[in-house]
């Protein structure tokens, strides 16, 4: 047990030294590159370090130019409890998503009726409820043998029952109406794509509401329309500030670095110094992982 405590503590220390030079590292590569900063808040325990340019917190209050960063140091135990977390989010979302499509499509339904359009799903229903109808008729004729339930019976088309092999096919549909998916997208072979092709549905989907609230309102805004676009409008400004953090399925144990950049009249310059301060850090911090026999080895004047 002694044993085994004593190498926790060690690895934790170890852990612990390298989150302290790589904070240590990150600041002094701020300073060099002459990227100032007004607040610092850096939580040794949870291992989060916030730097920020400017010490207000409202978006509105601040200029044009600013940038703000994290350091953070994740372990398995941390990255594991964030996929639990990140995959509750995200059905929260897909349900909210569902039940705005649920309320666009049913007030289509309703403009349809009103104004007696008729699509293809009308189309479709008309035909399957004709189908209904003959197959009732020619089990009610089945028996007499007469003509007409042989000639269904014929042309009818034949609905074979579906093996296990082809109903594992049919499972692993490749279009679900608004996206395709590549094979195997849909299943959990690459966790670090997870949710791809899920958020591409949302943005399909939101594409089709849009289409749908125009096609029922054209130019006038109801109070329903109003109400729909105002609940719309939330789900997707929440969703894309979901989205843009970091997904937990593509983070491995270690530091991770989030950079917030604003920049509107010297764009350039903001990012290329950012970019020659990451730059900076990488090297810095891969120094540490370097092989000791090749930093030490020396060339002989006649190779060189």
């Amino acid at each position: 047990v002694r044993y085994n405590v004593h190498k926790i503590l060690e690895i934790e220390g170890v852990h612990n030294r390298g989150y302290n030079t790589a904070v240590n590292t990150l600041t002094n590569v701020l300073d060099t590159s002459k990227m100032s900063y007004q607040n610092i808040e850096n939580s040794k325990g949870a291992r989060v370090c916030r730097i920020s340019e400017y010490t207000d917190k409202d978006n509105d209050q601040l200029p044009d130019e600013r940038y703000a960063m994290s350091l953070s140091y994740y372990d398995t135990d941390q990255i594991e409890a964030m996929r639990q977390a990140y995959n509750k989010q995200f059905l929260e979302f897909q349900e909210g998503f569902e039940e705005a499509l649920f309320v666009i499509e049913k007030r289509y339904l309703e403009y349809k009726n009103e104004k007696k359009i008729i699509d293809y799903s009308d189309i479709l229903a008309d035909m399957e409820n004709s189908e209904q109808k003959a197959a009732r008729a020619a089990s009610a004729e089945e028996n007499k043998g007469s003509f007409l339930s042989r000639f269904l019976k014929s042309d009818s088309p034949q609905v074979e029952e579906k093996t296990e092999e082809q109903e594992d096919d049919f499972e692993g549909s490749v279009w679900n109406e608004f996206i395709f998916l590549k094979p195997g997208e849909n299943d959990n072979i690459n966790p670090y794509n997870k949710y791809d092709a899920d958020i591409r549905e949302i943005r399909e989907k939101l594409v089709h509401m849009n289409s749908r609230l125009t096609q029922i309102y054209s130019r006038h805004f109801p109070e329903y329309r109003v109400i729909i676009e105002e609940r719309v409008s939330k789900l997707v400004k929440d969703f894309n500030h979901f989205v843009s953090q970091v997904n937990p399925y593509q983070l491995q144990p270690g530091i991770c670095l989030e950079i917030d950049i604003t920049s509107i009249k010297r764009k350039k310059t903001t990012i290329m110094t950012m970019a020659n301060v990451l730059n900076e850090f990488l090297h810095s911090v891969s120094k540490g992982f370097s092989d000791s026999a090749f930093a030490n080895f020396q060339r002989r004047r006649s190779s060189v």
